[in-house]
């Protein structure tokens, strides 16, 4: 019944007819089966034979022909509206990695938690140490091999020691600059180390705050996939300019108080996952008041 979750592209000659897409339930894999096809001389629909193609992100037949493949791969690169299919289709199709990661994120924001609360200054002194370090000892090696030829030591090399001495010189300042801070804030950055450590023994101290960013995103993805899908709705309100063609790049045109109301819509959500944002720290400080 031409109805399918994959786009086949029937042939039109030695070429692929790439403006007039047809969906199909299944790939064909040979050429002993036919597809109905739009037929641009009378422009009608009428039996084409098939070729093989392959399932491609779950939403292309793509075909096994390398000159075939080449004019699809082409089209999708030129179009904006595939670029984006492409990426939600990929996002869709990886939910068990998405989940992964996660659940990795979270193990790892339990360590790095654990570590801060044990080691919270020789965290907070390594990361100074790393800032003025790496930045110096970047200067120290521009700085000599400005005077020693360049980097590269080639044809241009007259070029590659002025830039080499410019920022070796830039770097060896901001590694001046952040022992100046650690050296004269020095005071202030143990208090704000005590100040971290006290908070993570507030947080394993209260158990329901480890919870709390897990309950929060839960929350925020609950009431953002309805809106998302009130703004698509929304968007599908406007007028079809042309047949949708996946070779061109705008399928929709909207009239101004459209637009507005758009706006409006993509502002209050925005201000609704800023209130979510809110609560969310109010009942933070509430608990460890």
């Amino acid at each position: 019944d031409g109805r399918g979750k994959f786009l086949f592209f029937c042939k039109a000659g030695d070429e692929l007819d790439l403006a007039h897409h047809v969906c199909v339930k299944e790939c064909p894999t040979d050429t002993s089966s036919s597809t109905d096809c739009f037929d641009d001389i009378t422009e009608t629909f009428v039996a084409t034979e098939d070729y093989p193609t392959v399932e491609f992100s779950g939403l292309f037949c793509m075909p096994a022909d390398a000159s075939f493949s080449k004019e699809v791969q082409g089209m999708l690169k030129k179009s904006k509206f595939m670029e984006y299919m492409l990426k939600f289709s990929e996002a869709a199709r990886a939910q068990s990695l998405l989940c992964i990661s996660g659940v990795t994120a979270l193990v790892l924001a339990l360590i790095y938690l654990f570590l801060l609360e044990h080691f919270t200054y020789c965290l907070m002194w390594a990361g100074f140490v790393v800032a003025i370090a790496v930045p110096g000892i970047i200067g120290g090696y521009l700085i000599d091999a400005s005077q020693n030829g360049g980097i590269d030591r080639g044809p241009l090399s007259k070029v590659d020691e002025r830039y080499d001495l410019i920022i070796g010189i830039a770097a060896a300042v901001l590694s001046f600059i952040f022992f100046l801070v650690a050296f004269c804030k020095m005071d202030s950055i143990n208090i704000a180390a005590d100040c971290v450590e006290k908070a993570c023994q507030c947080i394993f101290g209260v158990p329901s705050l480890i919870l709390e960013p897990i309950l929060a995103l839960l929350g925020r993805v609950a009431l953002f996939i309805p809106l998302f899908i009130g703004l698509l709705l929304l968007l599908s309100c406007g007028n079809v300019t042309d047949s949708i063609d996946l070779t061109k790049q705008t399928f929709f045109d909207f009239n101004w108080p459209l637009k507005l109301l758009i706006a409006y819509y993509v502002f209050m959500m925005v201000w609704i996952m800023e209130l979510c944002t809110a609560v969310s720290q109010f009942v933070v400080a509430y608990t460890v008041e």
